[in-house]
C-alpha cells in the first residue's frame, strides 16, 4: 500500500488500525511523506511494548538548555527545546509505556517546562525522578500529584524537596537522597510519616539531639515499619557524647555486656560512619557529630519486646 492510497483513508482508520502498531522510526518516517498523514501519526496513540527491548521513556539533559529522548531503544537528540517538542508532536497523541524517567533540575528552568510540557500526555506504571538542587517546577509538580497512585522511584540530591510533595505520594515509594547538606535535613515528625506510609530507601540525614530522642524515634519506627521493607536505611545525624550514651543506655537496658553491643552495632547496625564537624555561630568550637547510616530493622531487632513508647 503506497502513501498516496494510505493518504486516502480517514484518519480514525489510519490512526486506531494502521499507525498504532507502527514503531517509533516508522511512525516518523510514514508522517514525513504528506501533511495529512502526518497529521494522522499525530491523532495516533504510541505503545511501548516489552518486546521492543525497552518499554520506557526517558528524557536526558545532555548539556545546559538541550535535553535528549529515549524511546524503547531509540534516542533523539534536537538542537532546541522547541525543536524537542515539535518531535513529541510527530510521536503521537499519548505515549504509553512501562516506566518513565526524567531530571527536574530549578536551575535549567526552560529545560524542565519542557520536560513537563513533554510527559504530559505520558502513561506509564512507574515513574522515576531525580531531584536536583530542590522543588521542581510547578508544571512537573502537577504531573507528580496527578500520577501520585503509581510507583515512584526518587533520588533526592543537594536540598530536600517541600515537605507537601514528599507527603503526596499515597503508594509506597523508594526515596533515596544523596549529598544532602547538613541544613536540609528531615524533621523527625516528616521521618516518621514517610515511614508510617512504606516509603522506604529513607537514608536522608535526621538531626537527633539527645539519646532519649533517638531512643523514643527509634521505638516509633518499631511500631510502625512495615517489616517487608527489609533494606530500610536511614541516616542519623547525632552528637558523639549523645551517641555514646544511647549505646550505654541499650546496652544498660538489655542486659548485655558493653563490648557485645559494640560489636553488634557496628558490624550490623551501619555501613559507615564518618566524622566532620559542623560549624557553629559566633565562631564556636564545633561538636564533633556523626553520621550513622543504619539499617534500621536490624538495630530494632536488638530492642526488648516488651519495651514501650
Amino acid at each position: 500500500m503506497t502513501s498516496s492510497s494510505l493518504d486516502g483513508l480517514p484518519i480514525e482508520i489510519l490512526s486506531t488500525n494502521i499507525i498504532v502498531f507502527l514503531d517509533v522510526v516508522d511512525r516518523l518516517q510514514l508522517g514525513a511523506c504528506c501533511r495529512s498523514l502526518a497529521a494522522a501519526v499525530a491523532a495516533a496513540d504510541l505503545h511501548l511494548r516489552p518486546e521492543d527491548e525497552g518499554d520506557c521513556i526517558s528524557l536526558d539533559r545532555s548539556e545546559p538548555g538541550k535535553l535528549g529522548v529515549r524511546l524503547a531503544t531509540t534516542t533523539f537528540h534536537t538542537d532546541s527545546l522547541a525543536g524537542l517538542l515539535r518531535l513529541r508532536k510527530r510521536f503521537g497523541m499519548k505515549i504509553f509505556a512501562e516506566c518513565l524517567s526524567f531530571e527536574s533540575d530549578p536551575s535549567d528552568p526552560l529545560a524542565d517546562d519542557c520536560i513537563a510540557e513533554f510527559i504530559q500526555d505520558c502513561e506509564a506504571n512507574s515513574i522515576s525522578i531525580t531531584f536536583i538542587g530542590g522543588n521542581p517546577c510547578p508544571k512537573i509538580r502537577h504531573f507528580i500529584l496527578l500520577n501520585s497512585d503509581k510507583r515512584f522511584d526518587m533520588c533526592i540530591e543537594g536540598r530536600i524537596v517541600n515537605d507537601d510533595l514528599l507527603r503526596s505520594f499515597t503508594k509506597p515509594a523508594e526515596i533515596g537522597f544523596s549529598k544532602i547538606p547538613p541544613h536540609s535535613r528531615l524533621d523527625i515528625p516528616l521521618f516518621l510519616t514517610l515511614v508510617e506510609r512504606g516509603h522506604s530507601l529513607l537514608n536522608a540525614p535526621v538531626t537527633l539531639t539527645t539519646s532519649q530522642q533517638m531512643h523514643q524515634t527509634l521505638l516509633v519506627f518499631r511500631h510502625i515499619a512495615n517489616p517487608a521493607h527489609s533494606g530500610q536505611d536511614v541516616c542519623f545525624a547525632i552528637e558523639l557524647a549523645a551517641f555514646n550514651e544511647f549505646k550505654t543506655q541499650m546496652s544498660e537496658s538489655n542486659e548485655w555486656r558493653r563490648d557485645e553491643f559494640d560489636d553488634y552495632f557496628t558490624t550490623w547496625a551501619y555501613t559507615a560512619v564518618r566524622m566532620r564537624e559542623l560549624p557553629q555561630k559566633n565562631n564556636e568550637k564545633a561538636n564533633a557529630v556523626t553520621e550513622l547510616r543504619i539499617d534500621m530493622f536490624k538495630v530494632l531487632s536488638y530492642f526488648s519486646k516488651d519495651s514501650t513508647v
